[in-house]
């Protein structure tokens, strides 16, 4: 996804494990 790109430029440390879990599933399904 490209707003993870965001995340993984630090944007927030502490939001990104977050987002990870929830693309987790999402990405499963897909």
């Amino acid at each position: 996804m490209l707003w993870s790109k965001y995340y993984d430029n630090g944007y927030s440390s502490a939001i990104k494990p977050a987002v990870i879990a929830l693309n987790q599933p999402l990405t499963a399904s897909q």
